[in-house]
Parts: C-alpha cells; sequence; structure tokens
C-alpha cells in the first residue's frame, strides 16, 4: 500500500510498504492500522507527539520513507528505535544543548518513520560523543548514545563509493575482507621485485626486508588509493546534506570563518572535554588522534627523505626526526588504545557497555601498529634480525589491512566528524 500525506503546503511525506510496519519494530504485538483513515491519523500523531510536525523536519522537503533505514539500524545496534515513543529526554540531558540546539530526537523520529535522506543528511550522530547521559536517563531504556552510534555506521555505509562500508559492518564479509587483504599483503611482500630479495639476517636492516624504493612506490599507490575514495565520500556526504539543507545558500567568506572553528575543535575536542567525568576518556581520545598526526607526519617526513636521497639506507638528520615524531605518535596510540581497550573488555561505562566487531577492529589495527612498531625500532636498536623482521612484517601488515579500510571503518569518524560540524555550523549557525 503506498500513500501520500500533504500537511498544508509546506511538507510531504511518502509511505511505502505501511503494511509491513511490524518489520520495523520486529514486535508482532503492534496492531497495525487497516483502513487509510487509519493510516493518517497514525501518523499525524507520530508528527505530532512532544512537539509540532514543523520542527520535524526542515520545510518544502520530499523524503521517501523505507523500512529499509529501521531494519539497517537494528542491524547495526540501534535496537532501542523499537522502544523510544519520543518524549525528548535524550534532547533535554544532552550535554551539547548548553552550546546548541540537540536534535537527537528529531533524528530517532526519521530512522522510526524511514526517511532515508533525512537520516543521511542529518549532522546530529557527529556532534555526539557518547557520554551516556542520554541512555542513564532515558525512562523507556531505548539507549540512544546506541542509535545515534548506529546511525554513524549506517552514514558511513551509505557515503561509501559503492556501499563498500557494508564490507566492514558485517561478520562474515568482514572475515572475507580480510582474507582477501591478508591474501594481497602477503602476495605482495614475497613476490614484488625488491621485497626480501636480499634479506640480511647478520643484521637488522629493515631495508634488506623491504627496500626502501619499493616502500616508497607502494606508499604512493596505497595514498592515492585512499584520497580517490575519500573525495568520493566526502562528496556523497556532501551530496546528502546539502540536500537536507536545500534553500540555505551562503557565502565564501562564512564557509572559511568557520573553517577556522572547525579546525580548532578537530585538534583540540573541546565538545568532548566539557562533558562532566570525561577527562581521561577526552585525554585517550585526543591522544588516539595526535597519536595519528604526528605517526602520519613521521611517514610524510621520511617519504621527504626517500625522494631527495633515493636508494640510500644511511640515517640523516630527516631520519632521526621522523623517528622521533613517531616514537611521540607511537606513545599516544598505545596510551589512548590500551585506555579503550580496558574499558571495553571491563564494560565499566555507558559508552563501552556494547563493543561490536568494528570497534574492536579499529582498536586491535591501531594498538597492533603502535607495539610493532616500537618492537621494530627496538630491534633495530639491539641488532636483533628476527625481531625487527617479525615486528616489522606484522606492522606492514596492519598498516595496510588499516588503510584499506580506513575510507570504510570507525577510522572515517577523522574525517566525518569535523566535515559533519563544519556544514551543520555554516547550515545551522549554532554548533
Amino acid at each position: 500500500m503506498r500513500m501520500s500525506l500533504y500537511f498544508d503546503k509546506y511538507i510531504i511525506f511518502y509511505l511505502t510498504f505501511i503494511s509491513q510496519i511490524d518489520v520495523f519494530f520486529n514486535d508482532k504485538s503492534i496492531v497495525l492500522p487497516k483502513t487509510e483513515e487509519e493510516i493518517f491519523l497514525l501518523f499525524v500523531e507520530a508528527l505530532l507527539v512532544g512537539d509540532s510536525w514543523m520542527a520535524l523536519m526542515p520545510t518544502e522537503k520530499f523524503y521517501v520513507l523505507t523500512e529499509d533505514v529501521p531494519r539497517e539500524l537494528l542491524k547495526l545496534g540501534g535496537d532501542g528505535i523499537r522502544k523510544c515513543y519520543q518524549c525528548g529526554t535524550c534532547t533535554a540531558i544532552c550535554p551539547n544543548s548548553e552550546i546548541q540546539t540537540v536534535r537527537v530526537r528529531r533524528l530517532i523520529k526519521k530512522i522510526q518513520l524511514g526517511a532515508k535522506d533525512g537520516v543521511l543528511g542529518d549532522p546530529t550522530p557527529w556532534t555526539c560523543y557518547f557520554c551516556g547521559d542520554c541512555n542513564a536517563t532515558c525512562p523507556k531504556d531505548a539507549t540512544p548514545g546506541y542509535i545515534m552510534d548506529s546511525a554513524r555506521k549506517y552514514q558511513i555505509i551509505n557515503y561509501s563509493i559503492l556501499k563498500l562500508g557494508k564490507l566492514f559492518y558485517n561478520k562474515l564479509s568482514m572475515a572475507l575482507a580480510f582474507i582477501v587483504m591478508t591474501a594481497i599483503g602477503l602476495l605482495g611482500i614475497m613476490v614484488w621485485p625488491g621485497s626480501l630479495s636480499e634479506l640480511d639476517l647478520g643484521r637488522a636492516d629493515i631495508y634488506s626486508f623491504m627496500g626502501s624504493e619499493l616502500i616508497h612506490e607502494i606508499g604512493l599507490w596505497l595514498l592515492a588509493y585512499v584520497i580517490l575514495v575519500t573525495l568520493a565520500n566526502i562528496f556523497n556526504m556532501y551530496r546528502y546534506m546539502r540536500k537536507a539543507y536545500q534553500g540555505k545558500n551562503t557565502n565564501a567568506s562564512l564557509w572559511i570563518k568557520e573553517l577556522f572553528y572547525t579546525i580548532k575543535e578537530a585538534l583540540f575536542q573541546s565538545r568532548l572535554r566539557c562533558q562532566k567525568g570525561t577527562s581521561y576518556r577526552y585525554l585517550s581520545h585526543l591522544s588516539i588522534f595526535w597519536g595519528f598526526i604526528l605517526t602520519f607526519a613521521a611517514t610524510g617526513t621520511h617519504f621527504i627523505w626517500l625522494m631527495l636521497y633515493p636508494g640510500t639506507s644511511e640515517p640523516s638528520y630527516i631520519t632521526y626526526a621522523a623517528r622521533i615524531l613517531g616514537i611521540i605518535g607511537g606513545i599516544l596510540l598505545i596510551y589512548g588504545s590500551v585506555y579503550y581497550v580496558i574499558h571495553r573488555l571491563k564494560k565499566d561505562d555507558v559508552y563501552a557497555e556494547r563493543t561490536y566487531l568494528p570497534d574492536w577492529w579499529f582498536l586491535s589495527l591501531i594498538t597492533v601498529i603502535a607495539i610493532t612498531g616500537f618492537l621494530t625500532t627496538s630491534g633495530v636498536y639491539l641488532n636483533a634480525p628476527i625481531l625487527t623482521y617479525a615486528s616489522y612484517g606484522v606492522h606492514l601488515m596492519a598498516v595496510f589491512y588499516l588503510i584499506v579500510s580506513a575510507p570504510f571503518s570507525k577510522f572515517a569518524h577523522l574525517i566525518y566528524r569535523p566535515l559533519a560540524l563544519w556544514f551543520a555550523k555554516v547550515w545551522e549557525g549554532e554548533i
């Protein structure tokens, strides 16, 4: 059955598959509407409950409603959408309500109704740092924090080119992706010209494991891959959000002005710091971010050295600078990742009560990368070839996993969160 609902001249909701509304909530006890009048009254009530319908979504908007949205959110951990009855407690209790207009309830309503474009065009999931206050105070135990988390995953999947993000949010497809990436990585190490061909077992020399030219070549290919795929994903994100904010034109000066706020927030993440009781979590989150920045800077510095002095493996002031940056970045990564691993294992905080495979994938990779990086450096200084080569091999594979999955995994937070804050700041002016 299909039906169009007209409210004045401002908004049209197009409802599909209403006869399968029980699938939306996976609850067979729900009494389904039988007539068009009952359907109409049901959704008038849904739009009016707790707020005026005008506050639900921007005006002059057309949304296609589909059962796929709540169904996918349920799979991604947003089972609370079956319990939420739009009381608005999550919106009122959110610490961010002190600095912006919080729209958590509105987003949940979009999810329940199945407004796909509305969900994908909403920056609300990225303004949430999961302090857990909404989970602790929800009268229906609808866990709004996990709904926001599942909405972020849903957006990552749908922003990704060819929907490749699905590979990293399903156990079976993720296992297959891991097998394929492992096969490609091992094959590359074993058969690529210049790899393992001159392995020196007499002393610890990582360039005998894989030559500097080969590292440079592979690095450029992976960098090109990440840039192209990430740009494609960003374009999809912008397209959805621009559609959601249609009619709100802004000039270039405002974009530039708000860009500085966005950069400041990305570098210092003050929105997480202002939440009570999150000091250690804030430091750990910031440590992971800056750990990535410094290790990326170390890699970039090393690339510059390879470009300036191709074919040489002798250390220089550039390589020493890169090593120092890498060590500091590694320490920050270990501190941040170990903190989160411990708390997720202990489940002693609201955000850590549930940990899904994509969460472990990201945490495991950055922990392994940081630890094997230190083991490789230690092996070089101790002149321990076996330790060096074994650690370096695992390190390279983990880095390969991280880079290939970066545009589709939790690593994408690094890009999507600042962009969402930027878009919202420009178009809403409140973030």
